[in-house]
């Protein structure tokens, strides 16, 4: 009786996948199968700079609000003045590393787009036998 293994393409890892490295699968899988895995792993490592970069934003919005409220506790004195320009230029600052951050999460998410539906064409396409 031949042995039936189920698997969820859309979800296999590495270690599933050596599971499948022996011989009764034959090589044209288990190449198909590792294009899979390599894909899904390209995908996690762009989700992971998607998130890494939004905890950037997020932590530089915390630090804007921050330097806003010293903006606003300070007087008209000539030290507040050296202050009040230090702290603009630092907002200034950050709002250019916010608005590239933001624009280098646009861009990953439409390379993670594409990756998508490359996977999908490679999901789509496997088949097994002759």
């Amino acid at each position: 009786m031949a042995r039936q293994t189920n698997i969820s393409l859309t979800t296999l890892t590495r270690p599933q996948l050596t599971l499948f490295a022996g011989k009764e699968t034959p090589q044209s899988v288990r190449e198909k199968l590792g294009q899979i895995v390599d894909a899904q792993e390209r995908m996690a490592a762009m989700r992971s700079d998607i998130g890494t970069t939004q905890a950037s934003i997020d932590t530089l919005f915390r630090d804007q609000e921050r330097l806003r409220e010293n903006l606003k506790a300070l007087k008209d004195g000539n030290e507040e003045q050296q202050l009040r320009t230090r702290y603009l230029d630092q907002l200034r600052r950050q709002e250019d590393q916010i608005d590239s951050g933001r624009a280098h999460i646009d861009s990953v998410n439409k390379e993670l787009a594409a990756a998508q539906s490359r996977l999908e064409d490679l999901i789509s396409n496997l088949t097994f036998g002759g």
